[in-house]
């Protein structure tokens, strides 16, 4: 009696297991990685390729800079190319829209919105290949001393840049793929303007 009840009750558990093992091993043909090439896939390598050959243009000013190396880390992690086919030119704008304001009317919050827009020209033909824009937005404290707002606005801006880098390079590496596919890319939707 006691092994049927044993039985009983763990049948059901070992079947749970194996279906949702099964689950796992069969969803794991389903996805690829972007950016690993595979040799039975030649756009994924193509793609990878045409990151590597992107020459990131200067991009001016302090956030710019800061925009600029992320996505040479991003882009080119081993280097910039000898000769590159494309050259990525990115147009940056920063906001700043104060909240939380105390009762002296003194704002002690503050949102930092970053705006890049961006395009991909081949430097063969002079072409743009790809447009593109993307946002992200770091809050940060304002504090009474003014060195601790700077360095909450500059980890802010900091924050923000990362999330537009990573962004910039799916939606390069995505256009890019397309590209190299002989598929047209869509035009980016029109994004809404930012309140200040």
């Amino acid at each position: 009696m006691r092994n049927l009840l044993i039985s009983s009750w763990s049948r059901p558990r070992i079947v749970a297991g194996f279906c949702a093992l099964a689950l796992c091993i069969g969803l794991t043909g389903c996805y690829e990685p972007l950016y690993t090439a595979s040799a039975g896939n030649a756009s994924t390598s193509q793609t990878n390729a045409g990151l590597e050959d992107i020459k990131v243009g200067i991009i001016p000013n302090r956030g710019g800079q800061i925009l600029h190396n992320l996505l040479l880390d991003r882009l080119n992690p081993t280097g910039r190319s000898g000769d590159p086919k494309y050259q990525l030119n990115t147009s940056l704008t920063e906001n700043t829209k104060q909240l939380g304001y105390t009762r002296r009317y003194e704002a002690t919050r503050a949102n930092l919105t970053l705006n890049a827009e961006f395009n991909l020209v081949e430097i063969s033909t002079g072409k743009i290949v790809y447009k593109g824009r993307s946002r992200a937005v770091g809050s940060y404290n304002i504090n009474t001393s003014n060195y601790q707002t700077d360095a909450s606005a500059d980890d802010a801006r900091r924050r923000a840049s990362r999330e537009v880098a990573d962004d910039m390079k799916l939606r390069i590496a995505s256009a890019l793929g397309r590209l190299h596919k002989g598929e047209v890319v869509p035009p980016e939707p029109e994004m809404e303007p930012v309140s200040r």
